[in-house]
């Protein structure tokens, strides 16, 4: 395998992480949320390596570890779908109250009952 020099650097940022206008993603960014916290604290940057020739995987250095990043393709969801998905949302939030209401309802009558019970 050929490498370059590991004097670059990739950007961990909230879309992913960037390398040289790409973005690339590995298990152990999702698992440690990688993403979120450079949403709250801002992004942040890993030495990177690469093959010369193969750039849908990159490298990062991070806890003395070289770990593999796939590249990652971005697609925008259009309005009209994201609007269906949060009204479908809203639904079965709707659904679980309702459910819930249901089943304390039925708790309180079940424990009246018992109260009510002459033996």
């Amino acid at each position: 395998m050929t490498y370059t020099e590991v004097t670059r650097f990739a950007v961990i940022t909230e879309l992913g992480i960037m390398y040289q206008a790409a973005y690339y993603s590995c298990p152990q960014a999702i698992q440690e949320q990688w993403f979120s916290k450079a949403i709250h604290n801002g992004g942040w940057a890993f030495q990177v390596c690469f093959r010369t020739k193969d750039k849908s995987r990159i490298y990062i250095f991070h806890k003395n570890e070289l770990i593999v990043c796939y590249k990652v393709k971005h697609q925008t969801i259009p309005d009209e779908i994201k609007s269906l998905y949060f009204v479908e949302l809203e639904r079965l939030k709707r659904l679980k109250r309702s459910q819930r209401k249901y089943r304390g309802a039925g708790r309180r009558r079940l424990k009246k009952l018992k109260d009510h019970q002459f033996l």
